[in-house]
């Protein structure tokens, strides 16, 4: 019984989060959900954010910086509904792909 409590809790912690979602529709779409996830966080986790945000933006690689270039509009289409926590946990996982 005290592990399913405690799963529950996990649950239910792990799914409120922020409640936010990204939304990568578009550049100007992108920009909004930026400034409004990191309202309520210091620098050093802007920061932070901003750079998760630019890897997965870009899938890790030299050419999704290219592909930015060209369609700007698309640079935020891949974190689209993504919230805060799953975006951490993406961009970690890339940055754990990088390092191999």
């Amino acid at each position: 019984m005290k592990r399913f409590a405690f799963a529950l809790t996990a649950l239910v912690v792990i799914g409120c989060g922020s409640g936010k979602k990204f939304d990568g529709r578009s550049k100007a779409a992108g920009e909004k959900s930026t400034q409004a996830m990191t309202a309520d966080m210091a620098q050093p986790e802007r920061e932070a954010f901003g750079k998760d945000v630019m890897i997965i933006a870009t899938g890790g690689t030299p050419g999704g910086l290219m592909k930015i270039g060209k369609e700007p509009d698309a640079m935020f289409t891949p974190l689209d509904g993504m919230t805060l926590e799953q975006i951490r946990a993406k961009a970690a996982e890339l940055r754990s792909r990088q390092a191999k």
